[in-house]
C-alpha cells in the first residue's frame, strides 16, 4: 500500500476512535447529571451550599443563651428568699455543733459564729442563682445534685474567703506598704494560714448538724418546678 493510502487509513481509524470516546465519556456526563439531579431531589438542602447548615447551628446556641439568661433572672427573687434561711440554718448548725461538744460560746466563738452566718448567707444566694441557671430544667435528681454540689463549694468557698478577710484585716498592721513584693507575700501567707486554719478547724464545725442543712435545701431546691 502506498504512503498516501496507509495515512488516509490511519486518519480514518483514529477519527473513529475519538468519535468512540466522546461517546463514552457524553454517556458518563449525563450519567453524572442525572446522579446530581437524583439527589437534589431527595435532599434540597443539597443544593443550598454550606451556609443553611451554618444558619441552622448558630439559631439554637443563641436560644440556649437566652433560655440560660431567663433562668437566672427568674431565680434571682427565690435566691434572695432561700439566702438569709440557709445563713441561719448553718448559724444553727454551728452552734449545735459547739453545744455538742460543749464548748465555750465566747467573743472568739461568737465572731466565728458571725463569720459562717456571713458565708452561709452568701452561699445560699450564689448557690441557688447557680445552681437554677445550669440545671433549673433538667430532671429533679440532677437539680438535687447540682444544688447539693453548688451549695458544698460556696459554703466552704465564702466562708474560707471571709476567714481570710478577717486575717488580713487583724495582720494588716504588721504588712508593709501594699502591692510592694513584700506585702504580696505576706498576703499570699496570712491567705494560706487563713485556709488552712479553716480546713483543719471551721469545717469541722459544719459537722454533724450542717449535712442535714445542705441535704435539705437541696431537696428543697429540687422540688420546685423546672424554669
Amino acid at each position: 500500500m502506498s504512503s498516501p493510502a496507509r495515512s488516509a487509513a490511519q486518519l480514518s481509524n483514529d477519527g473513529a476512535f475519538d468519535a468512540g470516546t466522546d461517546s463514552v465519556l457524553a454517556e458518563w456526563d449525563a450519567d453524572i447529571v442525572a446522579r446530581s439531579t437524583a439527589e437534589i431531589a431527595v435532599s434540597p438542602a443539597a443544593a443550598t451550599g454550606p451556609l443553611i447548615p451554618e444558619i441552622g447551628e448558630a439559631m439554637p446556641r443563641s436560644g440556649i443563651i437566652i433560655r440560660t439568661l431567663r433562668r437566672a433572672r427568674h431565680a434571682l427573687l427565690p435566691a434572695a428568699l432561700f439566702a438569709p434561711a440557709y445563713g441561719a440554718a448553718i448559724t444553727t448548725a454551728v452552734i449545735g455543733h459547739m453545744v455538742w461538744r460543749e464548748q465555750a460560746i465566747g467573743m472568739r466563738m461568737l465572731a466565728v459564729v458571725i463569720l459562717f452566718a456571713l458565708g452561709g448567707t452568701i452561699a445560699g444566694f450564689a448557690a441557688w442563682l447557680t445552681a437554677a441557671t445550669i440545671a433549673g430544667a433538667r430532671r429533679r435528681a440532677q437539680r438535687f445534685a447540682a444544688m447539693t454540689f453548688a451549695l458544698t463549694l460556696a459554703t466552704a468557698g465564702f466562708t474560707a474567703f471571709l476567714f481570710f478577710l478577717q486575717f488580713q484585716v487583724y495582720y494588716a498592721q504588721w504588712h508593709d506598704e501594699a502591692f510592694s513584693r513584700m506585702w504580696v507575700w505576706q498576703v499570699l501567707f496570712t491567705g494560706a494560714s487563713a485556709v488552712y486554719i479553716f480546713i483543719s478547724s471551721g469545717l469541722r464545725m459544719l459537722l454533724p448538724f450542717g449535712l442535714p442543712v445542705l441535704f435539705f435545701a437541696a431537696w428543697l431546691f429540687a422540688r420546685k418546678p423546672r424554669i
